[in-house]
């Protein structure tokens, strides 16, 4: 109790006189196992992204991930669902010594596609510029229709989002600056349709 995690050596003495014998024992001291804590991921159907990033946490690397069948999968980099729905996978780790710890990663599918999206009745919606250094601005061009959106990043995290934004004909400003560079998703949508745009942050 109370030592740190590395191996120390101690040594057991038996003293007969002014003669001695002694013998070296190593104790490698393991810190306890770590899966990191519960979180949650939101991402379109279809959509790759990385269920380690729905971690909290420290978690140690090298552990088994099981999908919501609780089958093992080789990786965490994975595609989700192409139904929309809510998915657990179970992230389980450990060091051979220490009980073995466990969480689990909420993957929220959303009803948007990465692949493909309809797109009945938002063909005047367009984004622009793309790449962007960022900021980007979204045109609802001839159109009195009230839309929300959603920001997510490369490993399908929410950043941003934001109810009755975008408004009518009128142009609406969206700031990516100070945000690391790659690739976003911004999801436009109302209770009737919705629209993906991939955007490239340079």
């Amino acid at each position: 109790a109370g030592l740190a995690f590395q191996t120390f050596n101690f040594q057991y003495r038996l003293t007969d006189g002014c003669a001695y014998d002694s013998i070296i024992g190593k104790v490698k001291i393991f810190p306890p196992s770590s899966a990191g804590s519960d979180g949650t991921v939101t991402v379109c159907r279809n959509q790759p992204f990385n269920l380690l990033a729905g971690l909290e946490g420290n978690a140690d690397l090298g552990g088994q991930w099981y999908n919501p069948s609780n089958a093992a999968i080789p990786q965490s980099q994975i595609n989700s669902s192409n139904i929309p729905g809510q998915y657990n996978y179970v992230y389980i780790t450990g060091n051979n010594v220490c009980p073995d710890d466990s969480a689990t990663v909420l993957v929220n599918v959303l009803n948007c596609n990465f692949i493909g999206l309809e797109e009945t009745e938002m063909s005047n919606l367009s984004l622009y510029p793309n790449p962007t250094n960022g900021l980007v601005y979204i045109s609802n061009e001839g159109s009195s229709v009230v839309y929300n959106y959603t920001i997510l990043d490369a490993q399908g995290r929410v950043i941003a989002n934001a109810n009755n934004a975008i408004k009518g004909a009128a142009k609406t400003e969206i700031n990516l600056q100070g945000k690391e560079t790659g690739i976003y998703i911004i999801r436009v949508f109302n209770e009737n349709s919705e629209k993906v745009f991939r955007v490239v942050l340079q």
